[in-house]
């Protein structure tokens, strides 16, 4: 199960760098691809909360998983999502693309701030810290946060 989380938090990495590239343009996109993406993310995030929210929930139940380590996760992090998407259909974002690109990059930066939390404090918690070593979690599913000139690149290390 370990490993199946943390590639799946590969494959967000991929599609959250994806996202910041066009955001990372002056101009909406207009290709078919943005949209896939958007969609891409959306699901994959969802099916990995559906997923981690069972297994948080059975860590806790065995006292494996403290209570403050499950708080200190953005829970609403998934919703939040939808909600962006909901809020930025196609013409609304074109319209407002600076305004698109700024609701975006904060929910970037929320998953890349998730994601460390998962893999340093949650997954070593449930998992343990050798079975962590041992699937070579170094560098891998690791969402790194970069800013320059105004707008936020997160990429896959």
């Amino acid at each position: 199960m370990l490993a199946k989380l943390l590639d799946d938090h590969e494959r967000i990495a991929q599609l959250a760098a994806e996202l910041s590239d066009f955001i990372a343009e002056d101009a909406p996109p207009f290709t078919a691809r943005f949209a896939q993406v958007r969609w891409n993310l959306a699901r994959e995030l969802s099916t990995h909360l559906a997923v981690e929210t069972q297994i948080l929930k059975e860590a806790l139940r065995q006292k494996i998983l403290l209570e403050s380590h499950a708080n200190s996760l953005d829970l609403t992090l998934g919703e939040d999502l939808r909600q962006h998407i909901v809020r930025w259909p196609d013409p609304e974002l074109r319209d407002d693309w600076f305004a698109y690109r700024q609701d975006l990059e904060a929910l970037l930066t929320r998953l890349q701030r998730r994601v460390e939390r998962e893999e340093t404090r949650i997954y070593p918690a449930i998992f343990g810290s050798s079975r962590l070593s041992g699937l070579g979690l170094a560098g891998r599913g690791r969402i790194a946060l970069a800013t320059w000139s105004g707008h936020l690149a997160i990429s896959p290390q």
